[in-house]
């Protein structure tokens, strides 16, 4: 039986997965389980079971700018209250789109 922190870690890697076989370069990944994201990212060797399951990712991580975050935060709230489609929503996936530009 996994644990809750296991579920978390297995749902990230399946996220990745599918993102890299629909050959998408950059993405954005958010989560709760802090203990999940520091382990994603760091670069010192893990031996703990979660850190084994990184291992297999080999991914290139880089944290968000404050901007992302805070941008993400509120599209979150504007799907909540049920204004996806809004306006508004739509201007701001332009700019976080422009925010999360390597570029």
């Amino acid at each position: 039986m996994l644990d809750q922190t296991m579920v978390e870690v297995r749902a990230c890697l399946q996220a990745l997965q599918f993102a890299e076989d629909l050959g998408f370069q950059r993405i954005l990944v958010e989560g709760d389980a802090l203990i999940v994201i520091r382990k994603m990212k760091s670069i010192e060797e893990d031996k703990s079971r979660i850190g084994k399951q990184f291992e297999l990712a080999k991914c290139r991580i880089e944290e968000a700018s404050p901007r992302v975050e805070e941008m993400a935060a509120e599209d979150r709230r504007l799907q909540l209250e049920g204004n996806k489609g809004s306006f508004e929503w739509n201007r701001r996936k332009d700019v976080m789109k422009d925010l999360m530009s390597f570029d």
